[in-house]
């Protein structure tokens, strides 16, 4: 039986080899935005979930697809699945805001 992969389910498997990359980078990148020398507090946990979101999103892109063009449709979907996959762990990474700020 042969099977047909398509575009999205391809750009899925490529993420799914990175995912133990990606939990790896999460206490890391709580830890990095924390030092980025601004006030997190001030702006709420959702502000510090997007930021460490962002930061591995971008690690990644440098570190596994900078194959991918980086205003591409293709890296466009990646990232929003990566973004997706990083807030899911929203109760790690809130307890490293808690931590910072006292809440």
């Amino acid at each position: 039986m042969k099977y047909i992969i398509t575009e999205d389910q391809n750009l899925r498997l490529k993420l799914l080899r990175r995912i133990s990359v990606i939990d790896e980078m999460i206490v890391p990148s709580c830890e990095r935005v924390l030092r980025w020398g601004y006030d997190i507090c001030k702006h709420g946990v959702d502000s510090y979930v997007s930021s460490v979101a962002s930061n591995i999103v971008e690690d990644m892109y440098y570190d596994y697809f900078s194959d991918i063009e980086d205003d591409s449709d293709e890296w466009y979907r990646l990232s929003e699945m990566m973004k997706n996959y990083v807030q899911n762990h929203y109760r790690t990474i809130e307890k490293f805001y808690k931590k910072r700020c006292n809440d």
